[in-house]
Parts: C-alpha cells; sequence; structure tokens
C-alpha cells in the first residue's frame, strides 16, 4: 500500500506555461473586438508616449496602475461576450504560444496524481478554459468584477500578484484542507519572490540567458529559447 503524499505543484502562467504576457492582452483583444477606438485606449495611447506608467510604475510597481486603466475598456461589456471573446483568444493567441517544456512537466505532474495549481495574475475567463482542458486541480487568479451581467471595469478583489498569491494559496490550503509532501513552484518573474520563499523548491523560467537575482537566490533555472 503506497502513503506517500502527494506534492504540491503550482505553476505560474504568463510567460511560464505560456510565453506571453496574457492579462492586458485579452482586454485588448475584447475592446479591440467591440469598441476600438474608445475614449479609454486613446487616453492609454498618450499616456504610454509620455511615459506616465513607467514613472508610476518606479515610484509603485506594486500599484499597476496600467493594468487598472486597461480594464476600464471593457466596461459595459457583457460576461455573455467576454466568455465567448475568451474562447477565441484562448485557442487563437494562448494555444499557439505553450511552452512546451512547461506544459510536459506540468501534463507529468497530473499523471503522477501531484496536487496542481495555476496561480495567475491574469484572468478567469481564459484561465478556467486552459484549466479545464488540461484537468488542473485549482486556479487561483486575477478577476474581472462582474455587475448586473456586465464588466464594471474593475477588478474583483485584490490583484492576483506578489503577496497576494501566498494569501490566496495559504487560504485554500486551509479551505480545502489540502495535504501534500513538497512545495514545488515554477515562475519567470522575480515579482513571485514571495510565492518562490514560500515553496521548498523553485524553478525559475528564464528566456535566452539566464537571469542574475536566480543565481543571487540560488534557484533551479530552466532557460527556454526564443527568438527577439
Amino acid at each position: 500500500m503506497n502513503n506517500t503524499k502527494p506534492n504540491l505543484v503550482i505553476y505560474d502562467f504568463c510567460e511560464t506555461i505560456v510565453s506571453i504576457q496574457t492579462a492586458d492582452r485579452f482586454i485588448n483583444y475584447c475592446s479591440d473586438s467591440i469598441n476600438p477606438n474608445s475614449f479609454i485606449s486613446s487616453l492609454e495611447k498618450i499616456l504610454i508616449k509620455s511615459r506616465f506608467f513607467a514613472i508610476i510604475n518606479l515610484i509603485n510597481p506594486k500599484l499597476n496602475l496600467s493594468k487598472k486603466i486597461n480594464l476600464l475598456k471593457i466596461r459595459n461589456v457583457s460576461e455573455l461576450q467576454l466568455n465567448g471573446l475568451a474562447v477565441k483568444y484562448y485557442e487563437g493567441l494562448i494555444k499557439p504560444n505553450f511552452n512546451s517544456l512547461i506544459l510536459e512537466r506540468l501534463q507529468q505532474d497530473i499523471k503522477k496524481k501531484n496536487i496542481v495549481l495555476i496561480i495567475s495574475g491574469g484572468y478567469d475567463f481564459y484561465l478556467k478554459l486552459f484549466c479545464e482542458e488540461f484537468g488542473i486541480n485549482y486556479l487561483l487568479s486575477s478577476k474581472i468584477k462582474i455587475m448586473d451581467n456586465k464588466a464594471s471595469g474593475f477588478l474583483d478583489g485584490k490583484d492576483c500578484m506578489f503577496e497576494q498569491k501566498v494569501l490566496l494559496l495559504n487560504k485554500l490550503i486551509l479551505d480545502e484542507k489540502l495535504d501534500f509532501e513538497n512545495t514545488i513552484v515554477y515562475s519567470d518573474s522575480i515579482t513571485d519572490l514571495p510565492l518562490f520563499n514560500w515553496a521548498k523548491e523553485r524553478f525559475v523560467i528564464s528566456y535566452n540567458k539566464s537571469q542574475n537575482w536566480v543565481k543571487q537566490h540560488n534557484f533551479n533555472e530552466l532557460i527556454i529559447n526564443r527568438n527577439a
């Protein structure tokens, strides 16, 4: 009789399972499909050109103001429309950008019956499609607030980034009474340092070359070749 507990394996999504950032891309995809010349789109271009977001990000990177303003582009878009666009986005932009190396590791974890969790600052509209396709146990992500069956233009709760990932993770473990042996994290970014420090095993996904901060923390590193 095998009494070995499963591992809890946590995968970031953007630039980990896929080679791109997905959150703002999804909002832009929806906005371009419905109202490409909106006031918010025009304002966003001005703020980007003036380096307003870059300056705010230097002052307070955790604010992520550009992401919040971007969300206003889909204000009053119906939940039904967003679900339909999420399917097209997932098929057309997410699946062609899978990182095969990481996806294979994820599928091996599923075969081993490990507890697999996706945790991401991306949005649940398309991330849930990935979880459904690959049979992922749990999803923690940023959510778009829906009011009266329409997008409000705001986040539902806090953005699933930085320390918030660890808070949500610990809550899930308690709520679901998860029992596991080892904790393993895959992510690409130093912004997930709280999550890396939480886990026992850490794998950083890098592109084309090693990252200095990975060496400084003595984490494992997987380097993926990507054309510029």
